[in-house]
């Protein structure tokens, strides 16, 4: 089976190529290239990873999420652009279905549990309305599917 990391083939790349990409994608770091901190959206990418890099030269769409269009989104929070831009603002950064899935993590991150905390089987509490759980699921799959590997309970 092919892994498929961002669209791309990445075990039919070279060993530099994919040494490279699994350093920004561990790491965030490539050599001495730091990924920048920017935020809300460091914590949206670190719960859902695939957001990071979403580019698919196949697709017609003109917007898609790297790591600087991530960086325009940060300081697009950080203006004063009214709140009802925001959707339509961030689309044309990121694309459009990670813009919704985006906003829509802003709005319950503060009551998401750590998900290493709960795949450990400590003790943990998390609220049960249905935004959240939508968000956790989510940011479980997407745990599961960046670490394949992982011991499952």
């Amino acid at each position: 089976m092919y892994e498929v990391i961002y669209g791309l083939l990445l075990n039919s790349a070279a060993p530099a190529v994919q040494s490279s990409a699994y350093q920004l994608m561990l790491d965030r770091r490539v050599g001495k290239y730091e990924l920048p901190e920017v935020g809300y959206c460091g914590a949206c990418i670190s719960y859902k990873n695939e957001h990071l890099f979403t580019f698919d030269a196949k697709k017609e769409h003109k917007s898609f999420a790297i790591p600087r269009s991530w960086e325009y989104v940060g300081s697009i929070l950080q203006s004063s652009l009214d709140a009802s831009l925001l959707l339509e603002t961030i689309s044309g950064a990121v694309g459009c279905d990670v813009a919704v899935s985006f906003l829509s993590f802003l709005k319950v991150m503060d009551r998401l549990p750590d998900i290493e905390k709960i795949l450990s089987a400590d003790d943990f509490s998390y609220s049960e309305e249905v935004d959240v759980l939508y968000a956790l699921s989510s940011g479980i799959v997407s745990y599961y599917l960046q670490n394949p590997s992982q011991e499952r309970m």
